[in-house]
C-alpha cells in the first residue's frame, strides 16, 4: 500500500548532525537488524541527507521489490548492509561527501598560500596579491581547473562572485577563509548571512550518485549487487563496516574487489562511469513518500517583519558593514515540514489536538516536494 496509508510501526527521529552525519548510519543499521525496515523518519539539516539515502536503500528492488527475498531476516540483513556500505562508498572519488574531502582540501590550498595571514598585512600590495590568490583558487575549484575532488564542483560560485566584487576584499576574504576551517559548524551570526563556501547543488549531485546506486537505478548492475548481498549481507550482520570491509566475496580472498568493500566500490565506480544524468533517472527527482519510507523533512523559516531584518543583514554583510543588523522576532519564526500531503495533514491535526507548546504552534505545512527541492 502507499506509504501514507500504511501503518507506521517503526519510526526514527534523526537529529541533524553536521559533519558527523555519518554516525547516523551505524545506529540505523542496528535498528534495521533488530526491528526491520524503518517505516517513517523525521529530521532536518544534515539528517535530510540521511533520510534521502535510507529512502533510496529501502527502494532498492533487491530489498523491497521483485528481486527481494521473502525471508525477513535476510531482508533486514540486506538493508542493514547497504546502510553500512555508505561508509565504504565515501572512499570513492565520486562520493567525497565528508568534510575532510569537501571543503578542507580547498582550505589546505588557501592556507598553504598563507592567504589569511597575508590579508592582514600592513602592505596593500601584499593584501591585493593574497586576494587574487584566493579568488583564483576558488574559481579553479568552482569551475574545474585544478579541482581536488573529481568532476563535481563543490565551491559555491556566489562566494567567488562576492570576493570578486567586494567593496572590502580584505574583510570578506578573511571571513570566508576562516569559515572554511569550520566545516559545517555555525561560527556566529555571520554564518547566517555569508554565502557558504560549499556549493550545495554540487553536494546534491554527488549525493545523488550514491543514492541512485543504492536504490539500484539504471545503470546499476543488479546482478552484481545481488551477488554482493548474497556474499556479504548475512555475513555482515551484527558487524561494523570496518569488520565487513575485508570479508571475502564468495569465499575468495586476496583483497581488491575480492572483498566486500572492494566489490562494492568496483560496482559503484562502474555505475558512475556509465551514468548519463540526461538519460538515466535520478533519485533526487523522486517525491518524498513515494517509496517504502515515509520521510518528513523539517526546516525553520522566518515570515512577517523579520524578513526585512534578514534582508538588511544580508545587505550589511555584502557591503562589509559589521556587525550586521540582527534581531529576528521569534513570533515570526515557523517550523516547516515537507512530506506527503496526507502525512502533513495528520501531523497538523495531531499537533492542533494534543500539543500547544511553542514549537508545535508554529507548524507550517510546506507541501509535497522532491528530494532535490
Amino acid at each position: 500500500p502507499p506509504p501514507s496509508s500504511r501503518p507506521l510501526k517503526l519510526c526514527a527521529g534523526i537529529r541533524g548532525n553536521g559533519p558527523m552525519l555519518w554516525s547516523h548510519f551505524g545506529a540505523l543499521a542496528r535498528i534495521v537488524e533488530a526491528f526491520g525496515l524503518v517505516d517513517g523518519t523525521a529530521g532536518g539539516s544534515s539528517a535530510t541527507v540521511t533520510q534521502f539515502l535510507l529512502d533510496s536503500i529501502q527502494s532498492n528492488p533487491l530489498v523491497v521489490g521483485n528481486g527481494a527475498t521473502n525471508d525477513e531476516s535476510e531482508r533486514r540483513a540486506r538493508a542493514s548492509f547497504l546502510i553500512k556500505s555508505t561508509l565504504g562508498l565515501l572512499k570513492s572519488d565520486h562520493a567525497k561527501l565528508d568534510p575532510e574531502s569537501m571543503i578542507r582540501p580547498v582550505a589546505v590550498r588557501v592556507y598553504s598560500k598563507g592567504v589569511p595571514f597575508r590579508l592582514r598585512s600592513p602592505y596593500e600590495s601584499v593584501r591585493r596579491k593574497a586576494m587574487a590568490d584566493l579568488v583564483r583558487i576558488l574559481t579553479e575549484e568552482s569551475t574545474g581547473d585544478g579541482r581536488t575532488r573529481g568532476d563535481v564542483p563543490l565551491v559555491n560560485p556566489e562566494t567567488v562572485e562576492l570576493l570578486a566584487t567586494s567593496p572590502n576584499p580584505e574583510f570578506h576574504g578573511a571571513d570566508i577563509s576562516e569559515a572554511m576551517k569550520s566545516d559545517f559548524r555555525a561560527d556566529g551570526p555571520l554564518a547566517f548571512v555569508r554565502p557558504f563556501p560549499i556549493y550545495f547543488s554540487g553536494v546534491a549531485m554527488m549525493t545523488d550518485f550514491v543514492a541512485s546506486f543504492l536504490a539500484g537505478l539504471p545503470p546499476a548492475d543488479l546482478g552484481g549487487m545481488n551477488e554482493l548481498l548474497e556474499s556479504c549481507a548475512a555475513a555482515g550482520a551484527g558487524k561494523t563496516w570496518d569488520d565487513i570491509a575485508d570479508l571475502p566475496v564468495n569465499g575468495e580472498s586476496g583483497g581488491g574487489d575480492a572483498t566486500c568493500e572492494g566489490r562494492l566500490l568496483d560496482l559503484f565506480d562502474s555505475f558512475v562511469a556509465q551514468r548519463d544524468t540526461y538519460v538515466h533517472p535520478r533519485r533526487l527527482d523522486a517525491k518524498l513518500g513515494e517509496g517504502y519510507l515515509t520521510p518528513v523533512v523539517v526546516s525553520s523559516f522566518v515570515r512577517g517583519g523579520s524578513v526585512a531584518v534578514l534582508e538588511k543583514a544580508f545587505e550589511d554583510y555584502a557591503n562589509a558593514t559589521v556587525p550586521v543588523t540582527w534581531g529576528v522576532n521569534f513570533d515570526d519564526v515557523r517550523f516547516g515540514y515537507w512530506s506527503d500531503e496526507a502525512v502533513l495533514g495528520r501531523i497538523e491535526s495531531n499537533l492542533a489536538d494534543e500539543y500547544r507548546d511553542a514549537k508545535s504552534r508554529r507548524f507550517l505545512s510546506l507541501g509535497e516536494a522532491t528530494w532535490y527541492d
